[in-house]
């Protein structure tokens, strides 16, 4: 399926630290602000270990939450056709994370090769390519589909009917309308006078046991 069967390198586990600061307002005290984040003034503390001995100030920002967790990275092919901008918004990342992840990004555009992306915006990235496949694949068999039976319009088909028979009649008991059955038969007289052939659409021809 083209290249967006992305092919990428996992990369070992990289850890990530993500803060939450608070900047202290007036009122606040170092134990309002630890209630106000679910801490304990020992753990607040502890994530901010200079205001141990400092007294809290309008202003002070504080680390009230810190989080470390591990995520996944791996390769992924670029050409040096992208640019950074359509590379970001391809993967669903911004230009700022793109360049911290690849600081020699520019240079790597000039030559392609692969550049590092988070696991999880290349597995997003494959997903939605993979549905835009499906949803081609399936109007493509609509369009067939749909080719298939005008193609199946355009059949014709004679068949022997007996004399004396309205042309009215055989229009409407064969779904057609009158005008299209003399233009497939222009020697149509009002009524059959002999047996003869009458040629129609091949799906407009009804299996029926009733002879009309």
């Amino acid at each position: 399926m083209k290249n967006f069967l992305i092919l990428f390198s996992l990369l070992s586990f990289l850890i990530v630290s993500s803060q939450t600061k608070y900047a202290a307002k007036q009122g606040d005290s170092m134990y309002s602000i630890a209630v106000k984040n679910g801490l304990t003034v020992d753990e607040l503390l502890d994530l901010n270990p200079s205001f141990k001995d400092k007294q809290l100030k309008i202003g002070d920002v504080m680390i009230v939450k810190n989080e470390v967790k591990k995520s996944q990275f791996g390769l992924v092919n670029i050409n040096c056709k992208q640019k950074i901008s359509e590379i970001a918004k391809q993967y669903n990342i911004s230009e700022n994370d793109l360049r911290l992840l690849n600081p020699n990004i520019d240079s790597q555009l000039k030559s392609g090769g692969k550049i590092t992306m988070p696991l999880d915006n290349i597995v997003e990235y494959e997903v939605k390519i993979q549905k835009a496949w499906e949803k081609s694949m399936t109007i493509t068999k609509k369009e067939e589909i749909e080719k298939m039976k005008q193609e199946k319009k355009k059949q014709l088909v004679k068949i022997i009917l007996n004399p004396n028979l309205a042309i009215q009649n055989i229009a409407d008991y064969y779904n057609i309308s009158e005008v299209e059955l003399r233009k497939l038969n222009p020697n149509l007289e009002s009524r059959l006078k002999v047996e003869g052939e009458i040629t129609l659409p091949i799906e407009n021809i009804k299996t029926t046991k009733k002879a009309l």
